[in-house]
C-alpha cells in the first residue's frame, strides 16, 4: 500500500496503548485493499483527542482506558449500548459527525459463549468503565448471580448499586466460590496478592488483558489447572464489529485469528 493524501487514518487512543489493535487493523486493511493506517497513540484526556480527531480529519478511533465515558459528552450521537453502559469504545467521523458506539458488549458476550460453559455464579474484580459492559454481556448470557469486588470500593458500590449486584468491600469478606472469575483491572500483570486470592475462589479465569503472551495472572491459572479465557477472545470479537463500524466490512473471525497467530500471538 501506497500512503498518500488520500490514506484514511484511524487511531487507538489509551493511557498505555498497545499493538493488538494495530496488528489486526493494518493486515485486515491489506487484505481488503482498502487505503487506510491505524495508529496506536497514547492519551488520557478526552477533550484534546475529540480536537485532534476533528482536526485531521481521522475516520475513527478504538477508545480505551480511561478515557471510555470521558469522551461521551464531547460526541454528537451515541448509540444504545454506550447509553446503557455510560462507555464509548468506538468513535466514527461520518460527515463531520462523531458517533460513539459500544462493541465490548458484544465482544464480552461472545467470548462467553465461545467456551460453551454455562456460568451462573460470576465475580467481577474491577470497577472501571468496561465492567458496565462486562455485566450487560453476563446478563445477556443468563448468569443469574453477579457479584463485584474492586479495589476502589466506592466506584464498585455504585456498579453494585446500579445494576443491583452483591457488593463486597474487600476481597478478605468473599468465601464463596464461584463459576467464573472476571479480571477488569491490569492486576493480571502487576503482583497483586488480592487477585491471587480470588483465582483460589474460581473454576474459569476470564482475563480482559490482552498480552501477546500469557498474562502471570493465566499463567498461575494454568498451572492451578483452571480454565481460562484471555483478553484476546474479547478484542477480536469487539474488533470483528468494530471494524464493521468503520469500514462497512464485516470480517470473517477466522481470518482474525489468523493474523493474531501469524502476527501478534507468543504461544
Amino acid at each position: 500500500m501506497i500512503i498518500d493524501n488520500k490514506t484514511k487514518i484511524f487511531f487507538s487512543a489509551s493511557s498505555k496503548p498497545g499493538n493488538f489493535g494495530a496488528s489486526i487493523y493494518n493486515k485486515l486493511f491489506q487484505l481488503y485493499n482498502i487505503n487506510a493506517v491505524y495508529i496506536p497513540r497514547k492519551s488520557s484526556s478526552a477533550k484534546p483527542l475529540i480536537e485532534a480527531l476533528k482536526a485531521f480529519h481521522i475516520e475513527g478511533c478504538s477508545i480505551s482506558m480511561p478515557l471510555k465515558n470521558q469522551v461521551i459528552n464531547f460526541l454528537d450521537i451515541i448509540d444504545d449500548n454506550a447509553k446503557l453502559t455510560q462507555s464509548v469504545n468506538t468513535i466514527v467521523q461520518r460527515e463531520g459527525k462523531l458517533i460513539g458506539y459500544n462493541t465490548d458488549i458484544v465482544g464480552a458476550f461472545l467470548a462467553l459463549k465461545s467456551t460453551h460453559s454455562t456460568y451462573n455464579n460470576v465475580l467481577i474484580y474491577g470497577s472501571g468503565s468496561v465492567t458496565h459492559s462486562i455485566v450487560k454481556a453476563l446478563e445477556q448470557v443468563g448468569v443469574d448471580r453477579i457479584s463485584i469486588v474492586s479495589r476502589n470500593s466506592k466506584k464498585a458500590r455504585l456498579v453494585s448499586e446500579k445494576y443491583n449486584l452483591i457488593f463486597y468491600e474487600h476481597c478478605t469478606a468473599i468465601n464463596n466460590h464461584f463459576d467464573l472469575l472476571v479480571n477488569a483491572t491490569p492486576a493480571s500483570l502487576e503482583n497483586n496478592h488480592e487477585i491471587d486470592i480470588l483465582l483460589n475462589k474460581t473454576n474459569c479465569l476470564f482475563d480482559l488483558v490482552v498480552s501477546p503472551d500469557y498474562t502471570p495472572l493465566v499463567k498461575k491459572a494454568q498451572s492451578k489447572k483452571i480454565s481460562f479465557i484471555t483478553g484476546d477472545v474479547m478484542s477480536k470479537f469487539q474488533l470483528q464489529k468494530q471494524f464493521e463500524h468503520y469500514t462497512g466490512i464485516f470480517p470473517n473471525i477466522e481470518t482474525i485469528d489468523e493474523i493474531i497467530y501469524s502476527v501478534f500471538k507468543k504461544n
